[in-house]
């Protein structure tokens, strides 16, 4: 059964929950694929390479976001990172502990609108999953 984001989904960066301040938070796990074909091969072969994982977040700035995100904006300090998904029966947690660093951080300011940040947590290694 589908489920809305708001409300069943919990980001937390250097144990603080950074949800509240979030509208949108993408999580992107990409994995290489590595070509094994040889010369027996009747068409390509893969096998699957290493993981990539990216969370992107968007939302609404204040200084108490900018408190925990900016401090660390670019610094390369590692971070434990996590994202929780519930779907009213369960929730799975993926986990990235002391491997979550702030690559891109932005805050945006328009003249006739709402103050806003984006963020980018690249996570290095894979994620510790867990399912309740």
């Amino acid at each position: 059964m589908a489920q809305k984001a708001r409300g069943n989904t919990t980001i937390t960066y250097n144990s603080s929950n950074v949800t509240q301040y979030c509208t949108q938070s993408d999580l992107e796990r990409t994995y290489d694929q590595l070509e094994t074909t040889n010369l027996a091969s009747t068409g390509k072969t893969f096998i699957t390479g290493d993981e990539s994982n990216t969370i992107r977040l968007q939302g609404n700035w204040s200084k108490a976001l900018d408190d925990i995100l900016g401090a660390d904006a670019g610094s390369g300090t590692k971070r434990t990172v996590a994202i929780a998904y519930a779907d009213g029966a369960g929730t799975v947690t993926y986990t990235w502990t002391s491997n979550g660093e702030i690559s891109n951080y932005a805050i945006q300011s328009p003249a006739n609108g709402l103050r806003t940040f984006s963020a980018d947590l690249t996570l290095s290694g894979a994620p510790t999953r867990a399912s309740a």
